[in-house]
């Protein structure tokens, strides 16, 4: 899943944490520092410095 720009970055954060929710309700724990680490790498090069 990439950030596509169609729609707000916090829209696209949204998104993310709501799967890795429904993925922890199913038994699949997503750990927080691999989710931050999955949504920097979903973002463009321009985004890098973050």
């Amino acid at each position: 899943m990439k950030f596509d720009g169609l729609h707000s970055m916090q829209n696209h954060i949204i998104e993310v944490t709501n799967i890795a929710t429904r993925l922890s309700t199913l038994g699949m724990k997503v750990d927080d520092a691999f989710l931050v680490q999955f949504i920097l790498n979903s973002l463009p090069l321009e985004y890098g410095p973050f």
